[in-house]
């Protein structure tokens, strides 16, 4: 429960530069869950998941070329196996 206050504080920071936002957000250690299948919420019912590579591109962010990029070497490496 602290670690959801104190995510809450830096979400509500008025200074946008200092506030919790976008990609520090949604790659914050506490949304891990949401990243990998078989992840339970606390009434024991399976959270959809994001991919890991939905979570690559929140890191690159939304530029398009760069999401083709990373999708063309996903499968390229599952291809080699």
């Amino acid at each position: 429960m602290r670690e959801s206050v104190d995510m809450l504080r830096q979400i509500l920071v008025y200074n946008p530069e200092r506030r919790l936002s976008g990609t520090n957000f949604l790659t914050n250690m506490d949304f891990n869950d949401l990243f990998f299948e078989n992840s339970l919420r606390f009434n024991g019912k399976r959270i959809q998941c994001l991919s890991l590579l939905d979570l690559e591109a929140v890191k690159f962010g939304d530029d398009p070329m760069e999401a083709m990029a990373m999708e063309e070497m996903v499968y390229l490496d599952t291809t080699d196996a």
